[in-house]
């Protein structure tokens, strides 16, 4: 495995070869491989620019430098899960550590079906989801964009190869208690985080979401049937009732709103509020605002795991385990003391399980 990953960083000087050698070494399932895909098209475009005398070689060695460092990152990032049979040397591929998402949460997937294919039609779709910290917002959030791309099913069929591509997008910024300021610094941290420097494109509220799509080389490479799913937090300490849902409602109404260019992505906001306790002093206020709101639509609440879930999950992963007496001992040695689990730890024991399960795939 080391090995593999000196190869391919030594092919930076060489970025076609590089692009091409690990798109051939990784399966299109792996979780790097269109952000892989992403960075060879703001490489290609960017090349393209400089040659064509449109942007100073300056410019173009700063976005190529760039492009190196992503991929170095995701060169050490790769697991033997990652790779293709025939690289790794094995008939079939490990589990994959997204997996850890697909336990429980029947009712909020369930309730995001629905109201996606009602409205499959519209471009922006946008959400709550509420609940304790413990409750991992962002698992949901991630189970719901690794869904849309289809990759929860891979355990299934190793190889498969995924049509559509599900840009992740997770904000954070700074509260304030001027609106103004408030408005900008989401921009700010929406921007950067789609790769757009923000301070060569002041002013910020003069711009809109469908300008996005030419400035941001993440988007670049995604086309109408794509998806970009963005997930801001907001907690409890950033909660303001009087600021917070009138930001959001300018951001729907005013910064989402005009007629999508051809070819734009399909871009889904979960707005996750984040309680501290089961009996947050905001959780009142954040359920009234809920209840007004006509723009936004909650998810059911997030709340604690149970162990019919948890073995639901087990019986659907039950290759884990050399046979079924193995696999409910392991259920009960890590999950038996309690009928109830908060999933912020049902997800790290299940992710300690998928690569327990890894290393004995590929070590015999």
């Amino acid at each position: 495995m080391e090995t593999l990953k000196q190869q391919l960083k030594d092919l930076v000087e060489d970025l076609p070869q590089l692009f091409a050698r690990l798109k051939g070494s990784l399966l299109p399932s792996c979780v790097h491989f269109n952000d892989i895909l992403n960075l060879e098209t703001q490489y290609t475009r960017t090349l393209q620019e400089w040659l064509g005398g449109r942007i100073a070689k300056a410019d173009s060695d700063l976005v190529v430098n760039r492009v190196i460092q992503a991929l170095l990152t995701i060169i050490d990032a790769i697991q033997p899960s990652d790779l293709k049979p025939e690289i790794s040397g094995e008939s079939q591929t490990a589990l994959h550590d997204y997996h850890r998402f697909t336990c429980d949460r029947v009712d909020q997937s369930d309730r995001f079906q629905q109201l996606f294919a009602e409205k499959r039609e519209q471009k922006t779709h946008f959400f709550y989801l509420l609940g304790m910290d413990l409750q991992s917002h962002r698992g949901m959030f991630r189970r719901i964009a690794y869904d849309l791309e289809g990759r929860l099913q891979d355990y299934l069929n190793p190889g498969i190869e995924f049509k559509y591509k599900s840009l992740q997008i997770e904000l954070t910024f700074d509260v304030s208690r001027d609106p103004e300021i408030y408005k900008q610094n989401i921009l700010k941290s929406l921007f950067a985080s789609l790769s757009i420097r923000v301070n060569e494109h002041e002013p910020l509220m003069d711009k809109d979401i469908t300008w996005l799509k030419k400035q941001s080389p993440l988007l670049d490479g995604l086309g109408a049937e794509d998806f970009v799913s963005i997930f801001v937090g907001i907690s409890e300490w950033d909660w303001d009732k009087d600021i917070t849902p009138a930001v959001t409602r300018w951001f729907i109404t005013e910064f989402c709103k005009g007629e999508m260019p051809q070819g734009f992505p399909t871009i889904l906001f979960f707005f996750a509020i984040i309680y501290e306790d089961d009996d947050s002093p905001i959780e009142q206020e954040v359920k009234a605002v809920l209840q007004q709101s006509t723009h936004v639509t909650a998810l059911p609440e997030l709340g604690m795991v149970n162990m019919r879930d948890i073995g639901a999950w087990f019986n659907k992963y039950s290759f884990i385990a050399p046979s079924a007496r193995e696999l409910k001992d392991l259920r009960t040695q890590h999950f038996g003391a309690s009928n109830e689990h908060y999933m912020d730890d049902v997800e790290r024991v299940l992710l300690q399980l998928i690569d327990e399960y890894n290393r004995r795939f590929f070590n015999g």
